[in-house]
């Protein structure tokens, strides 16, 4: 028995639970990529074309997915195409693909005539190439009575005899070769048409099938084949902007190459030209290495006609890592990980501030102005220059940060420390606690002659003859008591600065005097009980007191000063 099989490379899988589900294609941005073998008139020529169904439309309140000239539409497994009828002006649809068909049913659609029997003889769900579970279903039909074929329908795919697009040029046919999403991902590949069109030729090698690849350049062969003298008869070919351009023809020696038509434009220089016999056939060989300054290149023999025209299309090199589906252009770049994730030199990986520093030395990536050469700024809770040995708080080194120590600049000078009284420095950061005026009499140590007694300032009244100086002036008021004609007489204070007084008891009328050391007299008072010396220098004098009824009198130092 004569069977055919397209092989794809797929995994059977188990499924309970989704065989109800179908895959709905086609859909806007799906395309399929053929090996097209058209007839020019003269010969078959082959070609490679990309069919997409780039649109929607809405026909008879059913949305149809259109490639501009075939409509399809899927509805639980079921794939239907509609035909426009111009001569009954009507639209209708047909069942073309029906995935709900189990093992044992009857195939009956524009494939499979009514007179042909074709049976499912197999139906398993199966993973496409970008992982999504879909149905497979084999189809055995009759070839004659004695022969029979088998076809295979995958969700997604279409049938894979004939594709969903067919072509109606005189002996003209196409050949499956790949079906992509709209990012050009593959979820089928007919690894049994490589030699013309493999996706990769059309795409650029996509080994990860990540929607991204990268063009191989190669020597890309055109064959004119037999040359006619017709405009008609104009040939059509394709090739890469990164390719060597090679041109094989069987019965022309002198071409001319130009890059508009009829020999217009920039004439191309050929690289290299060879005659050779091949098999008893005289070939002519063209060379030209670049060919990417051009988007068409014309060839002529008399530049009367154009008999070939040959496309120039870009070269795709935009997956920096075609072994891996999770890096290419349309990836988000994850910092840090040394991999260039969206294929973009721009996007940065490390360093992401720009301060010349990257990661594993840098403590902060997203501020250029925190680096090791930068200066740490004390106080701001930020390790500028990343380095944790340079202090940000606490600089004394004392257990106390700024916030709590008054001099963050010595160690000496915080919150543990004791306070020492009139050193000026406020040394356990308290300013309750005293460093001068201890007692809060309101004078400091330099004029306070008794800093722990707020009765002893230079404010306070001296209290005579308490062996204690209260107004700081160096000396203790002392009174001294005598008697002068069975009279007692005192007189203080002494020393004195301003007010000398005089206490006499009983009715003694009495004068007194009073002499510096050399004998002078300075005042002589009768009877004055309080006398004024502001005026009189500072030194030790004597004073006397005259008893005026008796003559007798009395002589002791005194001392005017502070």
């Amino acid at each position: 028995m004569l069977r055919f099989k397209l092989i794809l490379f797929f995994s059977t899988i188990i499924l309970t639970n989704v065989f109800s589900q179908y895959y709905e294609f086609p859909f806007v941005g799906w395309k399929q990529t053929f090996t097209i073998y058209s007839w020019t008139g003269i010969q078959n020529e082959t070609g490679i074309t990309t069919i997409s169904f780039n649109k929607d439309t809405v026909i008879q309140n059913k949305i149809y997915i259109s490639n501009g000239y075939t409509h399809f539409r899927s509805e639980n497994g079921k794939i239907y195409i509609g035909r426009y009828n111009s001569q009954t002006q009507s639209f209708s649809e047909t069942l073309e693909y029906d995935f709900t068909l189990n093992i044992g049913d009857d195939v009956v659609n524009s494939n499979f005539p009514a007179d042909v029997s074709a049976q499912v003889i197999n139906k398993e769900r199966v993973l496409n190439l970008v992982g999504d579970s879909i149905w497979k279903i084999d189809i055995e039909y009759e070839l004659s009575w004695a022969l029979k074929d088998t076809v295979t329908w995958l969700e997604g795919v279409g049938n894979l005899r004939k594709g969903l697009i067919k072509t109606n040029f005189p002996d003209g046919g196409l050949v499956h070769s790949c079906t992509l999403l709209p990012d050009n991902r593959k979820i089928s590949i007919n690894y049994d048409n490589t030699e013309y069109c493999n996706c990769r030729f059309q795409y650029g090698v996509d080994t990860d099938n990540d929607g991204y690849g990268n063009y191989t350049p190669r020597i890309a062969e055109v064959h004119l084949g037999t040359h006619f003298n017709s405009p008609l008869a104009q040939k059509f070919y394709k090739v890469r902007s990164c390719d060597t351009l090679k041109v094989i023809s069987t019965d022309l020696p002198n071409i001319y190459f130009y890059s508009e038509k009829e020999c217009n434009g920039d004439f191309i220089p050929v690289d290299s030209f060879s005659s050779v016999d091949m098999q008893g056939e005289r070939l002519y060989i063209y060379y030209i290495n670049n060919v990417e300054a051009f988007d068409k290149i014309y060839l002529s023999e008399q530049c009367v006609w154009d008999f070939a025209k040959i496309h120039v299309y870009p070269c795709f090199q935009n997956d920096c890592d075609d072994n891996n589906s999770a890096i290419n252009p349309n990836t988000e770049e994850i910092p840090y990980n040394g991999i260039d994730d969206d294929c973009d030199t721009i996007t940065l990986d490390d360093d992401l501030d720009q301060d010349g520093f990257l990661l594993e030395n840098d403590c902060d990536d997203n501020n250029p102005a925190i680096n090791p050469n930068a200066e740490e700024i004390p106080y701001n809770g930020i390790d500028d220059d990343c380095d944790t040995l340079t202090l940000d708080d606490d600089l004394d080194q004392d257990g106390f940060l700024l916030e709590n120590d008054c001099d963050d600049n010595n160690p000496a000078i915080n919150p543990n420390t004791e306070e020492i009284p009139y050193n000026g420095i406020d040394d356990d950061c308290d300013t309750l606690t005293l460093d001068d005026d201890l007692d809060q009499d309101g004078f400091l140590l330099e004029n306070d002659c008794d800093d722990n007694n707020p009765a002893i300032n230079p404010n306070a009244e001296e209290i005579p003859d308490n062996g204690i100086d209260e107004n700081c002036d160096g000396m203790d008021f002392t009174t001294a008591i005598y008697e002068l004609s069975n009279s007692k007489i005192k007189f203080y204070p002494n020393p004195v600065s301003d007010k000398l007084y005089i206490q006499v008891e009983d009715q003694l009328s009495f004068r007194v005097s009073l002499f510096n050391l050399s004998g002078m007299q300075i005042f002589s008072f009768k009877n004055k009980r309080f006398i004024d010396i502001s005026s009189i220098s500072y030194g030790t004098y004597l004073l006397e007191i005259n008893d005026l009824t008796s003559g007798k009198k009395l002589v002791d130092k005194i001392i005017i000063g502070k």
